[in-house]
């Protein structure tokens, strides 16, 4: 990712006080000065090492601690692209491997190496909807959410079901005619979904931010998000049962634009598959560790 960190020494002093928002600007792999640099934080560890394709994965890279717990290093080796993790001595002493928690792109399943390389970049069109938010109380005003499925609302005469761009063309101005300004969104538990079991990352990508240019803004930031409903598989079952692909779903539902909305029990772990009664009720003592 292309370095945008400003004062690297203020911002770690904003971090260790719980000031810093934009932590994933200073920490992880960021490309400065014609290099690039990896920083994580692992304030217990004995010692870290950077290790990837470029030094064939050896302990050939140790990383330097500074006063707030941060490892760094910076180096003319990694090159876009290639594979990283950080190996890591925990403070017992045992060496393992760590992904980067603050990596934007990961190898395709079943690897887990961190990707080196920037973000693409993406121009969003909302501008003008934020001012208008801004100006007004936007909390004071009415909200009417329009609950469809896509692939029941229309279809084409050979029974086809419409496009994104065909749903734009047709259902948008429908909604908007009725007063509705908001929609459950369905499409974002397939992104959701294709992300954390697929292997093409980019794909997924690409179908949300298309999703995301076709929503008008005004219902974008009114959407109500969801990655389980009363007629779907339990998210949990289509993760194969992957507490940790849960939590991380569940982490995703958050940082989507609009409303969270979490159906019934998915947060406990309960499993069900596609039928009317999807999962049975709650009994004896049901956790799950998120």
């Amino acid at each position: 990712m292309e370095m945008k960190n400003g004062n690297v020494e203020q911002r770690l002093e904003n971090f260790v006080s719980g000031k810093e928002f934009y932590l994933q600007d200073i920490l992880g792999c960021h490309f400065e000065e014609g290099n690039y640099t990896f920083r994580v934080w692992a304030p217990s560890a004995q010692q870290v090492w950077l290790v990837g394709d470029f030094n064939s994965w050896q302990k050939t890279m140790p990383m330097v601690k500074d006063k707030y717990g941060v490892w760094s290093i910076r180096s003319e080796l990694p090159q876009n692209n290639q594979f990283y993790k950080y190996l890591v001595k925990q403070n017992n002493g045992e060496e393992i491997m760590k992904i980067d928690p603050m990596a934007t792109r990961f190898e395709a399943r079943p690897g887990d190496a961190a990707v080196i390389g920037d973000l693409r970049k993406k121009r969003w069109h909302d501008g003008s909807w934020l001012g208008r938010n801004k100006r007004s109380n936007w909390f004071a005003r009415p909200i009417n959410i329009y609950e469809v499925h896509p692939s029941s609302w229309k279809t084409h005469p050979d029974s086809s079901p419409y496009t994104l761009k065909d749903l734009k063309r047709e259902l948008i101005p429908y909604v908007k005619k009725y007063g509705f300004n908001g929609v459950m969104n369905y499409p974002a538990r397939n992104f959701v979904v294709s992300l954390l079991t697929k292997d093409d990352q980019i794909k997924a990508e690409d179908k949300f931010s298309q999703l995301v240019e076709n929503y008008p803004s005004a219902f974008l930031k009114n959407c109500l998000n969801n990655i389980g409903t009363h007629d779907t598989e339990r998210i949990k079952t289509v993760l194969h049962g992957n507490e940790n692909l849960v939590a991380i779903a569940f982490g995703l539902l958050m940082m989507l634009p609009g409303v969270p909305c979490i159906y019934y029990g998915d947060e406990a772990g309960l499993i069900g598959k596609k039928t009317l009664i999807i999962a049975a009720s709650f009994h004896g003592d049901v956790r799950v560790n998120f």
